[in-house]
């Protein structure tokens, strides 16, 4: 659960670096941008006020895209996991990080709109976000729990019917025996 936080953090703190970049203009974010060059006059306090506000609504753009799309898809995966595996709605849902990671790349390298992230996060809820990936693990593990189960019955069904043949094995020698007599 802690990697689910670390991601919102470090996506959080990206969303605020690229707000900077396009309301302070400059590039990349330090304490030493243009936002907060110097001075410390009233200006570097309203620019910073200014990102502040920019970098909440489009985080909250953001998070909202992902749970949205995720809402949307995550109620189908569970019966998809039952026609087809929990493999390959796990793998769903891991392709959909990585292809968020992608696009998050390619917002930073080619220094593309922050809205881009929308669509990258928008991408990871449709193939299900982390609670895609989670479901289809839990679904997986407890697949595994119940084969060892019946496998654990099943044993101890046969170990039983051995053990009443073995005992049956003795009365019916002696009631051979008699019918012979």
């Amino acid at each position: 659960m802690s990697m689910v936080f670390s991601s919102y953090t470090n996506m959080t703190n990206l969303i605020i670096d690229l707000e900077r970049r396009r309301i302070c203009g400059g590039g990349g974010g330090g304490a030493d941008d243009a936002c907060s060059g110097g001075g410390g006059g009233g200006d570097d306090d309203g620019a910073e006020a200014a990102v502040s506000a920019a970098a909440a609504r489009t985080s909250s753009y953001v998070f909202l895209a992902e749970s949205f799309c995720a809402i949307l898809v995550v109620g189908h995966l569970g019966h998809l996991s039952d026609r087809l595996g929990r493999r390959p709605v796990a793998a769903l849902s891991l392709l959909g990080n990585l292809l968020e990671c992608l696009l998050v790349v390619a917002v930073i390298a080619y220094e593309l709109p922050v809205w881009c992230l929308c669509v990258a996060t928008a991408v990871q809820g449709l193939c299900g976000s982390y609670c895609g990936f989670l479901m289809a693990a839990s679904a997986y593990v407890a697949d595994l729990n119940h084969r060892q189960a019946f496998l654990l019955r099943q044993q101890h069904q046969q170990q039983q019917q051995q053990q009443q043949q073995q005992q049956r094995s003795p009365l019916h020698e002696e009631e051979e025996e008699q019918a012979q007599r």
